[in-house]
């Protein structure tokens, strides 16, 4: 039988909770501020924060060379300049010292990603910060804990989202944690989103139906579809969540929290030998398990054959920053980040969902041992 495993994301039930958004009330140390998209949020995150620092004139916002460029969309709504940061060496974490030269009087804020379960080390960023008046934006929208009374967020603020491959899946929505010893101000020009409960139910049941390892395989069959290709797109509104989309998402934490890792394929992923590693992390978090390989070249030759993508292998975003030709700003020459252009050259993620079966690992560890 023809099939293929997607990338990412696992299916649902859907429910609404007779309640308001006073039930997320029970975030340790935080306030939620829902918002329509994850992008929404981040932007409306940077706002905030610009709006506290009028002394800055030219705001500055630091960012990752190697993310997605929704990151760049937020910084732009927000009218600040995106200020790009090599990683270190074979790893997800800023490259501290470049991360030094970088900040001026003008930054007003570190954008900390959390990078498909991996966050970053934020004490260190403090570290660098020292007395400055620079806040840390956690980019949490690749990771949500089982059980939100015991997060491990460590962000100035914190922003998620509830989009399609989302740890959190919702197909819409995401949002702002603030410090509730901070008052985050909500003087922004919402307007509510018009998305009913027939529409989520309609959505819901399409998207179980399509991510059925059957159907997805037609799915990427179909000509002229690019599945999980990665583009600018314009942030141009900041809208409130809607009320239906956060009861969905209250009944969603809930369901959540008792969903089980697919720990065969993290075992299956300890042991495994190819030219490469996985990027080790505690690993019940990963969104998607990520690898760099040692040769790009050899990447390249497994993504050819087709068993790659009918597996669920995935190369993300593929590039950096500056080699995105639609992003409407100069971010620079890329060779200023020779971390982040191997990074992106030599990394491919396996997913972790529930539709991946002990037979898939098995094709999995033929096609690496090509390389």
């Amino acid at each position: 039988m023809l099939s293929a495993l997607r990338p990412v994301g696992e299916r649902f039930p859907l429910r609404f909770a007779a309640s308001d958004e006073n039930e997320l009330g029970n975030i340790p140390d935080y306030q939620f501020h829902g918002f329509a998209s994850g992008t929404q949020a981040l932007a409306a995150a940077i706002l905030h924060v610009r709006k506290q620092r009028a002394d800055c004139t030219e705001p500055e916002v630091i960012i990752p060379a190697y993310t997605c460029p929704d990151v760049v969309s937020a910084c732009v709504r927000a009218k600040v300049k995106p200020v790009l940061v090599d990683f270190a060496e074979n790893s997800t974490q800023y490259d501290l010292a470049s991360l030094k030269q970088r900040v001026t009087d003008q930054t007003i804020a570190i954008i900390a990603i959390n990078f498909l379960g991996i966050p970053i080390d934020i004490p260190e960023l403090r570290n660098v910060i020292g007395s400055k008046n620079i806040v840390v934006i956690e980019d949490s929208a690749q990771y949500f804990p089982r059980d939100i009374t015991k997060h491990d967020w460590q962000g100035d603020l914190v922003t998620l989202s509830f989009g399609r491959g989302k740890p959190l899946n919702l197909f819409y929505g995401g949002a702002v944690l603030s410090h509730s010893t901070v008052s985050f101000d909500t003087g922004f020009d919402f307007s509510e989103n018009m998305l009913s409960r027939q529409k989520f139910a309609f959505k819901h049941r399409l998207y179980n139906t399509l991510m059925h390892p059957g159907l997805y395989f037609w799915i990427t069959q179909l000509p002229g579809l690019t599945i999980g290709q990665t583009h600018y797109q314009t942030c141009s509104l900041i809208e409130s969540m809607n009320s239906d989309a956060l009861a969905a998402l209250i009944e969603r934490i809930k369901e959540y929290k008792t969903t089980e890792c697919n720990t065969k394929v993290l075992d299956w992923a300890k042991a495994i030998s190819f030219n490469g590693q996985l990027i080790s992390h505690r690993s019940y978090k990963y969104l998607r398990l990520p690898f760099l390989v040692d040769d790009a070249a050899k990447l390249e030759f497994c993504e050819s054959k087709s068993e790659f993508s009918k597996l669920g292998l995935s190369r993300m975003y593929r590039k950096i920053l500056p080699e995105f030709d639609d992003i409407p700003l100069d971010l620079g020459n890329s060779k200023d980040y020779p971390n982040a252009l191997s990074f992106s050259r030599r990394l491919f993620t396996l997913p972790v969902h529930g539709d991946v079966k002990s037979h898939h690992l098995k094709k999995v560890e033929q096609l690496l041992k090509k390389m």
